[in-house]
């Protein structure tokens, strides 16, 4: 039977999570609404995303709790090999998300057509948040036409392919945090080429329809 999610247990103790959870929250900003125009060129960049409301950091290599991102980052290779059988060797840089009230991502995909996220293979959320400090916020995972909630206990890894629709509901009450982490075959190219090739994608597309 071809398998669908899994989740482990304490990858990160209590104190662990409420210490990435101190030194990330000073840097969140807003979730931007990422949307290109049919030459490739992204439009609207500094927009609030309209699917998502939540606030973002990115964890730099290097940081005060590079130790804790490294071991996220060898157990999410380790699934994607031994749960999945894909060969995964890298993992994007990490994110850490913050929802607060009515913070939610709508129903999607992690894995593009285009771009950088069209590399994406496994997709893998931490919660950081203790569940009894806030209400809704579920992660909800699409598993063959049905909407399955997934683990809330603090310091859980939940993993599942990039492919498969997932989504964040409203937060009712409290905050919910949590680190986002996608995983590739291998590294990416640079930016600039990955930039360069969408936008002569995009250039296709819009020769075949017209």
């Amino acid at each position: 039977m071809r398998k669908k999610y899994a989740w482990i247990d304490n990858v990160l103790t209590p104190e662990e999570c409420e210490e990435v959870i101190a030194i990330c929250s000073p840097a969140v900003v807003p979730a931007m609404y990422d949307k290109r125009n049919k030459q490739g060129e992204l439009i609207m960049p500094w927009i609030p995303s309209l699917t998502r409301k939540a606030q973002v950091a990115w964890v730099a290599q290097g940081s005060n709790i590079d130790h804790l991102m490294q071991k996220m980052v060898k157990i999410v290779l380790q699934q994607a090999r031994d749960f999945f059988y894909l060969p995964c060797s890298y993992v994007e840089t990490i994110q850490f998300a913050k929802y607060g009230f009515l913070g939610h991502y709508s129903r999607h995909t992690d894995s593009t057509g285009v771009g950088r996220s069209a590399r994406r293979i496994i997709s893998a959320s931490v919660q950081l948040s203790n569940p009894d400090d806030y209400k809704g916020g579920n992660l909800k995972v699409d598993i063959e036409h049905k909407m399955h909630k997934t683990p809330r206990e603090q310091g859980t890894l939940t993993i599942f392919p990039s492919v498969f629709e997932h989504k964040v509901t409203p937060i009712l009450r409290g905050q919910r945090y949590a680190l986002v982490l996608w995983a590739c075959i291998e590294e990416p190219p640079p930016q600039v080429e990955i930039d360069r090739d969408t936008m002569e994608e995009f250039k296709r597309w819009g020769q075949e329809e017209a």
